[in-house]
């Protein structure tokens, strides 16, 4: 094996992505795919520049789908987090795990797969604000797609998604999102004269929704879980009790619990003293299931020759926008890895997701041969 996915890595890494700023990126990837005949459109909607690039060779179209933003990479690195470097067999750098690692492996898995025979066509669209998912990253570029293409059979997503061992784990869904913003306002006053401290109140009902429980999930999702991510009074001294205090949370929900039957239990637990605003980001849904699923975990299975796990667990992706028009599943390195500070990808695990994608790429196009099955 050659080391092109280590050095097309190395090329995506030294592009400072930090969400939306891809432009770069996707026009260095525009000009790659175009010499291996790929016909390209870099689809810019408001700040966020996308990317579609197709190769026609049949009826039948895999998706294979990745974001190039990242998340800022903050404090704590020992290296430069957009330089490539390479330790004891680790490729540093901000966005080798999430995802510019699998996707480098993806792509020169393609570059690999499309010098064999096939009639599986080919289409490879890469966002600019997956890590924020706006309305101008893959839900408008799959808008401007599906004007031209509605032949997609299955879609890959090469995102860290595993739970531990790359290329072990199919994500063939996700829970939904909410957000909830609480905010009290009361009276500011003097410590030493307050006798109903509205903050007060607020830590209670904050106590609350982080301890309401609701529900123990079912077998194709975790249990919902509401986590605390924000709370802040804006105050700066010790003897003045502040007029404001807010307050963020976030759910991820399965699909025991309706969004508005979380919403309304939630909105039982917050007293009218305190403003609650509750946004539904997302649904829970299943992106794969049936003969897809079992046909491409068997597929895996056979690549890695050992049994892989299906499931739902871990963040949003792409893949929420993707399996309204395909069967979507996500396969990629370990998610433990993503946002963090000296953030990597194994070389080991580098070499390891090319094969397999290459694998699953021609698993696919095998299948489609049969004509009755697709």
């Amino acid at each position: 094996m050659d080391n092109d996915h280590i050095k097309l890595l190395q090329k995506l890494v030294s592009f400072n992505t930090i969400t939306p700023s891809c432009i770069d990126a996707v026009r260095f990837c525009e000009e790659l795919l175009k010499k291996w005949g790929f016909t390209t459109r870099i689809h810019q909607s408001g700040n966020v520049p996308n990317l579609m690039a197709y190769l026609n060779r049949g009826s039948k179209t895999l998706c294979v789908a990745g974001h190039l933003d990242v998340v800022d990479p903050g404090d704590g690195w020992t290296y430069n987090p957009f330089e490539l470097v390479e330790h004891d067999g680790k490729l540093y750098g901000r966005g080798t795990n999430d995802m510019k690692g699998g996707l480098s492996s993806a792509i020169i898995a393609i570059r690999d797969f499309i010098k064999q025979p096939s009639d599986l066509s080919i289409m490879i669209l890469l966002t600019g604000d997956e890590e924020v998912m706006t309305d101008n990253g893959m839900k408008s570029l799959m808008n401007y797609v599906t004007q031209y293409h509605n032949d997609f059979i299955i879609g890959v997503i090469p995102e860290s998604c595993s739970p531990k061992n790359s290329g072990e784990y199919i994500k063939i869904g996700c829970r939904g999102s909410m957000n909830i913003n609480l905010t009290s306002v009361g009276h500011q006053g003097h410590v030493a004269c307050t006798k109903n401290n509205h903050l007060h109140k607020f830590v209670d009902t904050v106590n609350n929704l982080v301890n309401f429980h609701i529900d123990d999930g079912n077998s194709e999702f975790e249990p919902s879980t509401l986590q605390l991510t924000s709370i802040d009074v804006g105050n700066s001294v010790r003897n003045i009790v502040p007029n404001k205090i807010t307050a963020e949370f976030n759910i991820r929900f399965n699909n025991v619990r309706s969004p508005n039957w979380i919403k309304q239990a939630i909105c039982n637990l917050i007293p009218n003293t305190i403003t609650a605003n509750i946004e539904t980001l997302s649904e829970p849904f299943i992106g794969c299931s049936g003969e897809w699923q079992r046909k491409t975990q068997t597929i895996v299975e056979t690549s890695l020759n050992k049994t892989v796990n299906v499931g739902t667990a871990g963040g949003n992706s792409d893949a929420q926008t993707l399996h309204k028009y395909m069967n979507v599943v996500e396969i990629g390195s370990p998610l433990s890895q993503a946002h963090t500070a000296n953030e990597f990808i194994t070389r080991s695990d580098m070499d390891k997701l090319r094969k397999l994608y290459y694998d699953i790429f021609i698993g696919i196009s095998i299948l489609i041969k049969d004509r009755n099955y697709c």
